[in-house]
């Protein structure tokens, strides 16, 4: 197996049915070298001071992180599922290629 020499960012999802979020974040945080961020973005700031955290930590802050919150919130209540509270209905995963090796990213770990 090729070792890769870049980080490959992943976080701990502590927060039921954000799934799509932390794929999203997942999809974003490994790509960062690739996008362009305003000065001011929330997901900037959120991966900037995230990036030297473990898995854990990166979960509880996005727990903590009020303005992603009211985005997602804002967004899952215009999906086509609802579901019921305390319940996981779904889940997605994130593939990302670190350096031409496919990372499979979910709530089991980066495999």
């Amino acid at each position: 197996m090729k070792k890769t020499t870049r980080f490959t960012s992943f976080l701990k999802q502590t927060v039921g049915n954000s799934c799509g979020t932390v794929g999203l974040l997942h999809a974003v945080a490994n790509n960062k070298d690739k996008l362009e961020f305003e000065s001011d973005s929330v997901l900037k700031t959120f991966l900037e001071d995230t990036v030297n955290m473990s898995a854990e930590e990166r979960g509880r802050q996005l727990e903590s992180n009020q303005e992603i919150h009211k985005v997602h919130d804002g967004v899952a209540v215009e999906g086509q599922c609802q579901v019921e509270e305390g319940e996981m209905g779904f889940h997605l995963i994130t593939f990302v290629n670190v350096e031409g090796q496919l990372w499979e990213l979910g709530l089991r770990g980066a495999l």
